[in-house]
């Protein structure tokens, strides 16, 4: 399995922490999630990667010309599960489940759910994230990158086109592209 370059984790870093909103703990997949890695989509089928490529292009609204390289650069960079190299912040805003210790927990949050620690205070919501390598154009500071979103009720993916100015993600645009 791959390792993550570290202009990608840098950028990885952003993307968690916008995901994190007001407050609250994320737990963050410790492997690169892409919707066809699954049952989703299939690489193989060309038919199917041009409607997925179609889809994204409208959710974003944006043409072929502006994003359709980002979009294949996400594909390619995501045609395998990659392992994240981020470490969990000190202050554990997020906690990458490197060791899955997080489903062998005996303490429960708020709905049920196990936590790997005691959180002082309480977690205002109680997410599980993934996200794919970013497709980075250094051209025009374009980005882009999947994101997936489950409290246990139900799943989200997003796809969303950043700027990246002076080294901070601006978002630009947000499409979901799963929903569950």
């Amino acid at each position: 399995m791959a390792t993550i370059a570290e202009e990608e984790n840098a950028i990885l870093t952003q993307v968690l922490e916008q995901q994190i909103g007001s407050g609250g703990i994320i737990w963050v997949s410790p492997h690169t999630c892409w919707p066809y890695n699954s049952y989703i989509f299939d690489l193989a089928d060309t038919n199917d990667m041009a409607q997925t490529k179609d889809i994204i292009l409208c959710l974003l609204h944006r043409d072929l010309q502006d994003i359709g390289a980002l979009i294949d650069q996400l594909f390619e960079k995501n045609a395998v599960f990659h392992r994240l190299t981020l470490p969990t912040p000190e202050d554990r805003r997020y906690v990458i489940d490197y060791n899955g210790s997080l489903s062998n927990t005996v303490k429960k949050a708020p709905g049920g759910r196990p936590l790997p620690w005691d959180p002082k205070p309480a977690p205002k919501y109680d997410l599980r994230i993934g996200v794919s390598r970013p497709a980075i154009d250094p051209a025009n500071g374009r980005v882009l990158v999947y994101v997936i979103r489950g409290n246990g009720l139900g799943m989200m993916g997003d796809i969303i086109l950043y700027e990246n100015k002076d080294g901070k993600l601006i978002q630009i645009a947000r499409g979901t592209v799963v929903r569950s």
